[in-house]
């Protein structure tokens, strides 16, 4: 981004109207950026010091941002722009977003494994409870060969045995019911929950081909790589919310699918049915041992287990081992005085920690752990050597740490594929520079880090980018 190519004098007369509205305020700062064509906007006003200070109106800019964003000038890249109470203003453009910095593609280490063979029996019982279900569907006429091999092209993988022969019987199918005048929303559901799909429609070859490519390649993108807990016993399903080794094969219309999986878990079944989409932030639902299962209403029972839990501090009291949930995978802690990892570990299926506000932190313990994620927050310091070699943490968040002892730690950790930093250390992104498996690293511009300085941090990051500075300054009247 050229900063001659910009019209800078409508946000410069709107910085100096922010600045008279703000007596206390010496600087005022706007951060413009666009990506993908989207635009958006932060600004702040600070005093000599630097500290933030009063409550900046945003009207003032945004006809001049409006009237930039509308013209198309820019669809990715960041602009800085701040002016003094002198009149001075200095402006920063860089193309790109220096904010996510993707350093390789996210590899994904489960192989499909052979699914079991369609016995006779199997197929007779399928074929029947079709037979039996159909009127309760607008149903397509089965897949051919040709389909059946097109798809198992875009799989990748053979098309499983069981679906194979569910699509030779009908290619595709949505449920349709005839709706009784007096069914009220509970009677509703009744009426779909007692269909042969529990309600969901059939995908046909061509639209499993397509869901699978496009789930595919959000598994693919760390942005999509959160938490997976076990919403079922341990180690059903693979650590994640999406998988290329999923074939989905059902779908609600609103983003979620039925899938057979051919990635199992190590306590799972290969071919099993899961659920998974959208609205399943906190992972998969394993739903039947197999296809057949699932459709004759051999499915499991709905679990109940714990996600989430937060606990909150006061003063200097140290985190004690009533405060943990033993059963909790997800545990947030706020503003102790001090937290010992070895408390936290009484949780021991525990897959998201975060820390926030703490005096003192200690993370012994949490080796035996299987996390994916830690989010450290807000803290004077802290040792990452208890995490050397984490086989199962993929997720880093280190925001606002002012000492990190053990930053190499970040180097070797084998399963790390995506960081989120808010003012790192330099020894921090040296580590994270030398890890073979990150894919991606976020640094979080909110809290007013100079877009040089922003940059500076990616090319720590990366040697190799191309992302460029390009700055300007002046005096308003000049």
């Amino acid at each position: 981004m050229k900063l001659d190519a910009l019209p800078l004098d409508g946000l410069i007369a709107g910085l100096s109207s922010v600045l008279a509205a703000e007596p206390d305020a010496a600087t005022a700062t706007a951060t413009l950026s666009w990506s993908d064509g989207l635009g958006r906007m932060q600004l702040e006003t600070a005093d000599a010091a630097g500290e933030v200070v009063g409550d900046p109106d945003w009207d003032a800019l945004m006809d001049a941002f409006t009237d930039l964003d509308e013209r198309g000038i820019v669809t990715d890249g960041v602009l800085e722009l701040s002016l003094d109470r002198d009149g001075h203003w200095n402006a920063q453009a860089a193309t790109g977003d220096p904010t996510e910095v993707t350093l390789r593609t996210l590899q994904l280490e489960a192989d499909p494994v052979p699914l079991p063979p369609l016995e006779p029996a199997q197929a007779t019982e399928l074929a029947d409870l079709w037979e039996r279900g159909a009127d309760d569907y607008e149903a397509q006429p089965g897949a051919d060969d040709a389909a059946l091999a097109a798809l198992a092209e875009a799989l990748g993988q053979p098309v499983p045995e069981q679906l194979a022969a569910l699509l030779r019987l009908v290619d595709g199918a949505e449920v349709e019911l005839e709706e009784d005048e007096d069914w009220d929303e509970d009677a509703m559901e009744e009426a779909y929950a007692r269909t042969l799909t529990a309600g969901w429609s059939l995908l046909s070859a061509d639209e499993i081909a397509e869901e699978h490519a496009r789930w595919s390649t959000l598994a693919l993108d760390p942005v999509y790589g959160g938490v997976a807990f076990d919403l079922g016993p341990d180690g059903l399903t693979q650590p994640r919310l999406a998988h290329p080794g999923w074939i989905p094969f059902a779908h609600d219309f609103g983003g979620n699918h039925l899938a057979l999986d051919t990635v199992p878990g190590p306590a799972g079944t290969p071919g099993q049915v899961l659920e998974f989409g959208r609205d399943l932030n906190d992972g998969p639902r394993v739903r039947a041992s197999s296809l057949l299962d699932f459709l004759a209403g051999r499915r499991n029972e709905e679990p109940d287990r714990t996600t989430d839990a937060m606990v909150t501090g006061e003063g200097d009291r140290a985190l004690e081992p009533a405060d943990v949930d033993p059963d909790t995978q997800g545990l947030r802690i706020f503003s102790f005085g001090r937290v010992d990892g070895r408390v936290i570990a009484t949780a021991g299926a525990l897959k998201l920690l975060l820390i926030r506000g703490a005096g003192t932190v200690d993370l012994t313990g949490l080796e035996a752990l299987p996390l994916q994620d830690i989010r450290l927050i807000d803290l004077e310091r802290v040792d990452l050597g208890p995490l050397a070699d984490h086989p199962t943490l993929r997720l880093v968040t280190l925001e606002n740490v002012a000492e990190v002892a053990g930053a190499d730690v970040l180097a070797t950790l084998p399963a790390l594929e995506q960081a989120r930093l808010v003012a790192p250390t330099h020894d921090v992104l040296a580590a994270l520079s030398r890890n073979p498996t990150l894919a991606q690293v976020e640094l979080d511009q909110r809290q007013g880090t100079p877009l040089a300085e922003l940059v500076e941090q990616v090319r720590a990051l990366d040697a190799t980018t191309d992302l460029a500075v390009d700055t300007a300054s002046g005096t308003v009247g000049r």
